[in-house]
């Protein structure tokens, strides 16, 4: 597996010519609309015509201070589950 982050027209092009992607990072921090930043992974499964086994990808995010609410003693603040 491959990964890179950066401007999504880059790393489309990227995969597209090489098949894979750089395993590198965008460091230029920037606004979402601002060359929209994305991050990329690409597998290698092989040749159409090969039995390909399932492949499951998973994307989390743990933030804290997650969940809020108003409870009897006022704002409970928890972090994700």
């Amino acid at each position: 597996m491959t990964r890179q982050s950066g401007i999504d027209a880059i790393l489309r092009t990227v995969f597209v010519i090489d098949g894979k992607l750089h395993n590198s990072e965008d460091t230029h921090f920037r606004a979402i609309n601002d060359a929209f930043p994305v991050f990329g992974f690409a597998l290698d499964l092989g040749s159409v015509n090969d039995p390909t086994p399932p492949t499951l990808f998973m994307i989390g995010l743990c933030q804290n201070e997650a969940i809020q609410f108003l409870g009897g003693n006022g704002v409970t603040v928890l972090p994700s589950l």
